[in-house]
């Protein structure tokens, strides 16, 4: 979305022909569906997109499903291809397993849509239930898997669209700057469709190769019928990788190249969710129905932020004795409400949204709940509302202010600049936190850069450091060794945690002040062995990495937390400061034994 909206990408490729390579079959999981396809209530349904290699001429559906026991004998799972039913298998299927084959028209693409359709009714007409009970689901397995039937040349671009995990990802032994950058371009684009992506120095181990002495993107055949390898050369290389895979299906050797084209900046007062890529929403309704709004803040023009939304949609009219009331919940608070009788129909409503929930990552949800319902079975009434893409953000002056990482987002282009004064050969361990760090905040893999620190940021950015230097002028933290020292609320009592110098800290900053206020991250990464966890951090501004588990994440507004320098004694002053403060003292003892030896000298006389 952000691509279409923000940026435009120059492409400039030579592509050439060479040897055949065969692509990997796609599942679930390797879409980023890590626990499959949850299809609850009657008539649930879900979509999914799987890539296709070249010349694929049909393929084969390998089903796993699990279904309830509560609905009736007749329930069953449909499986349409684009639209189109393929195949209907009843929920009591042994082992909820089948092989649906997928004609070869509907693999003519470089994806193909499988949506799965839930029939899971409880009762009957003429029996009343609750068509919102837990009981009533579906899932369709992670392990679903499609295998395409493909033949003719297979190239980069598909290996690159087929990609599965386990991924890893080889870079030179003593990588550069800009080997960091092509591996950070690549991972976050990765990260994004649910693989994370693991790195070594071994190019023998990895699916794909960071070579800077490469001259062009290649699928290299590797020994002992492994699967063949993609070779990236540089940066330029991976976001042509990124951006036009397509176009490099069938090539497995390419000059592809792309760069960033920056185009002026504008400060619209508003952008519509259709300019966001959003389309038009539909959800049917029952009797308590809710509808995420997951709204890409990240694809917002830089230096403005969301004051307001403005809705548009209309649903299908109530019958007569009942009613349905609207709500719109930030974080789970109701900030906006209404109630309809006759048609349901948002024509412009606009609602200010809290900046404090905002800042905090809070979710925005439509509510939708109907009263009065006065047929026997209500799932046998579900009425269809639908919001159009119309509907739009109303954007004030300044960046977004998070107050919780949850909240911290791109803005912009979808730049999140990497910022480093650390050794390049020392960032590898630190590279998958910071993809997940980077997707999460919804970045353009194709923006991503890694530099220096000698320039202040003016978007959001991601600093790793273990000095806040001139980047950071606002950290919850300043110091980043020591021991740590949390007070905690209405207990009258602190808890200090010991010297975190092997540990990993992140924390939510800023830089600059005023207008010049832009967020940040600061990773000031430890040992190796506390980034082998990259998990992104919970509910709050300050996280400690360990690498056994989860990180531990807390609140400084809630904690108070500081890092102190610890307390010694006089002794250890005087060793710590040893040249000033030791040699004072030494020269004062020689002094008054010298003044001592005199006065007896003359008592002797």
């Amino acid at each position: 979305m952000w691509r279409s909206f923000i940026q435009r990408l120059s492409v400039v490729a030579g592509l050439w022909l060479t040897a055949c390579v065969a692509a990997q079959a796609n599942n679930l999981v390797d879409l980023g569906y890590a626990n499959g396809l949850v299809l609850r209530g009657p008539g649930a349904s879900e979509s999914v997109y799987f890539p296709l290699p070249a010349n694929t001429q049909g393929a084969t559906l390998n089903l796993s499903f699990t279904a309830s026991a509560a609905p009736n004998p007749n329930a069953s799972l449909t499986v349409l291809a684009d639209g189109v039913p393929l195949a209907t298998v009843p929920d009591n299927t042994a082992n909820g397993t089948a092989q649906i084959n997928v004609p070869a028209r509907f693999t003519r693409g470089a994806f193909l849509q499988l949506s799965f359709a839930a029939d899971q009714t409880i009762g009957d007409a003429g029996q009343c239930y609750d068509s919102d009970t837990v009981a009533d689901w579906a899932v369709v397995q992670p392990n679903t898997a499609l295998v395409a039937n493909a033949s003719g040349p297979q190239g980069v671009g598909d290996l690159w669209r087929t990609a599965a995990t386990p991924l890893t990802i080889a870079l030179p032994v003593k990588p550069g700057l800009s080997d960091v950058q092509t591996a950070l371009i690549l991972s976050t684009a990765l990260v994004e469709r649910g693989i994370a992506p693991y790195f070594t120095t071994d190019p023998t181990r990895a699916s794909i190769l960071v070579d800077p002495a490469a001259q062009a993107l290649a699928a290299a055949t590797q020994p002992n019928g492994k699967a063949p390898q993609i070779v990236v050369p540089n940066a330029a290389a991976a976001r042509a990788l990124v951006a036009a895979s397509p176009a490099l299906q069938t090539r497995a050797q390419s000059q592809a190249s792309a760069e960033l084209v920056p185009v002026a900046s504008s400060t619209p007062g508003s952008v519509s969710f259709g300019a966001m890529g959003l389309g038009p929403m539909t959800v049917s309704v029952l009797r308590d129905t809710r509808l995420d709004l997951t709204l890409p803040l990240s694809a917002l023009p830089a230096n403005r932020h969301a004051a307001a939304i403005v809705l548009y949609g209309r649903g299908m009219a109530l019958p007569p004795g009942q009613s349905e009331i609207v709500s719109v919940e930030l974080g789970g608070n109701v900030v906006w409400s209404r109630a309809f009788t006759g048609t349901v129909a948002l024509n412009g409503a606009a609602i200010p949204l809290p900046q404090p929930l905002l800042a905090s990552g809070a979710k925005l949800q439509l509510h939708f709940v109907r009263l009065g319902q006065v047929s026997s079975c209500e799932h046998f009434m579900p009425l269809d509302f639908t919001l159009d893409d119309g509907s739009k953000l109303v954007l004030a002056d300044g960046p977004a202010a998070p107050i919780r990482f949850a909240g911290f987002t791109a803005a912009g282009s979808g730049q999140v600049p990497v910022l480093t004064d650390l050794p390049p050969e020392s960032l590898p361990p630190a590279l998958p936190l910071l993809a997940e760090l980077l997707g999460a905040a919804g970045a353009n893999p194709l923006a991503v850069t890694v530099s220096g620190t000698e320039s202040a940021p003016s978007s959001p950015f991601i600093l790793v450091s273990h000095e806040a230097g001139q980047v950071v002028s606002i950290a919850p933290l300043a110091k980043t060794t020591g021991p740590l020292v949390l007070p905690l609320p209405n207990q009258q009592a602190s808890v200090t945690l010991p010297d975190q110098g092997s540990d990993s800290l992140l924390q939510l900053v800023s830089a600059g002040k005023g207008p010049d206020y832009v967020p940040g991250l600061w990773l000031s990464p430890g040992s190796p062995a506390s980034l082998a966890q990259a998990a992104l951090p919970g509910d709050g501004n300050v996280a400690l990495y360990d690498g056994t588990s989860a990180p531990a994440t807390f609140l400084t507004a809630l904690h108070d937390a500081m890092m102190l320098t610890p307390q010694t004694s006089l002794w250890g002053k005087l060793l710590s400061n040893w040249n000033i403060e030791l040699l004072g003292a030494c020269w004062l003892i020689l002094l008054v034994l010298l003044v001592i030896m005199v006065a007896r000298r003359r008592r002797g006389k």
